[in-house]
């Protein structure tokens, strides 16, 4: 394992505290507002030529899954940055898999989201299990952190579109159908029933009739409550699971400053949704993690038309620069989901998703394209969240 002596230089620099005083002005004079922090605490250095990025984390094998950005290659790394596994999956043959839409990381198995095949399990490099849908289905979402998750004899993933139903992405009306249909779903794997959805609330800004883009989910499940967010909103509903089925609660604002947001288009403009979203790198809300009793949203505040006009988005060097001026954040509530602290910054130049590991640890990997010193080998960085003294 690297000591923080061996972090790369501009983390170097930051291996103290990196903070911002809490941006919550509420609390009384009575009472003294958390101050959080976090704290570069250690590193990971991964034997392996290449780019790749941390995707998720299994507590139960306390193992690392990273994946490439063409997504058709992965590896699944252990605490002390040892390949376990390295796996290219093949577009060809009886387990080909040509698309993949997501990763997730459930009991020691990797979930992948094909586009032809759905859900289908690996375990040793090998598939050894798929969830099949019961329904013909298209499946033309990717999802940057695919939620999957085991109950039992059930399963709870990201719905995926019925064939029956129109695709039209120039339709406002098929927008507005999707904002109607459920988000999650949950699946009996014996019955081969759909035995609960969860929706999107009706006071969600999605259902006000407009074109809002793609519903792509964040989902963490925190003691009897889940919680959902929006890839492109700066909010997160909650919900208690009855039996089966997911009953809305609240809804929880993220309150970032200087959060870049997209604008919604009327149906009628439908078409041209896409193209107002490229004039802005707009704000996203990356995961939701549980860590003991805090709730941590991890976002990026986007970049402005403003500034973005002024850089060459065609050019790899133009692309480097808006990575590096849409960092990573992190706003921490409580267990009853009050805002205690937002723009808590990560490292400069790391990858999403952020996970939590069994140590109580902020894991995060290393992007090498916008590091100033080269490193041999990929890099996880681990944070601790503490209270300021």
């Amino acid at each position: 394992m690297k000591s923080l002596l061996s972090l790369s230089k501009p983390f170097a620099l930051a291996t103290t505290i990196l903070s911002l005083v809490s941006c919550n002005s509420e609390n009384s004079e009575s009472e003294k507002p958390v101050e959080l922090a976090l704290v570069l605490s250690d590193s990971i250095q991964v034997d392996f030529l290449g780019e790749m990025r941390l995707q998720d984390y299994d507590p139960a094998s306390d193992q690392y899954l990273l994946v490439s950005d063409q997504a058709q290659k992965y590896l699944e790394v252990d605490a002390q940055g040892k390949i376990s596994q390295e796996v290219e999956l093949s577009s060809d043959g009886l387990d080909a898999v040509s698309t993949v839409l997501g990763y997730s990381y459930v009991d020691g198995k990797v979930i992948v989201l094909s586009a032809e095949k759905g859900y289908l399990k690996f375990e040793a490099g090998k598939k050894v299990d798929e969830v099949l849908i019961p329904y013909p289905f298209s499946a033309f979402m990717f999802y940057p952190k695919l939620d999957f998750f085991e109950m039992r004899n059930k399963v709870m993933y990201p719905y995926l579109w019925p064939d029956s139903k129109v695709i039209d992405f120039e339709s406002g009306d098929f927008y507005q159908s999707m904002y109607r249909e459920p988000i999650m779903q949950v699946l009996d794997l014996a019955s081969k029933d759909t035995l609960g959805t969860m929706y999107l609330p009706a006071s969600s800004p999605l259902r006000d009739g407009k074109v809002h883009g793609f519903p792509i989910p964040i989902v963490s499940k925190k003691g009897d409550n889940w919680l959902l967010g929006m890839w492109l909103e700066p909010r997160f509903y909650v919900y208690a699971q009855e039996g089966d089925q997911f009953s809305y609660q609240k809804t929880v604002e993220l309150e970032v400053p200087d959060w870049v947001g997209y604008k919604p288009v009327e149906p009628a403009a439908a078409a041209t949704f896409f193209d107002e979203v490229r004039k802005i790198r707009a704000a996203t809300f990356e995961d939701l993690l549980i860590l003991d009793d805090y709730v941590l949203a991890i976002y990026r505040k986007g970049v402005a038309e403003q500034k973005l006009a002024t850089i060459d988005q065609q050019s790899p060097e133009g692309r480097i620069e808006i990575e590096r001026m849409n960092p990573y954040y992190v706003a921490v509530f409580d267990k009853d989901y009050k805002l205690l602290q937002a723009d808590l910054a990560l490292p400069p130049g790391v990858h999403g998703p952020t996970v939590v590991n069994k140590n109580g640890e902020l894991v995060t990997s290393k992007n090498p394209s916008l590091s100033q010193v080269e490193d041999e080998g990929l890099i996880l960085y681990k944070m601790k969240l503490v209270k300021k003294e």
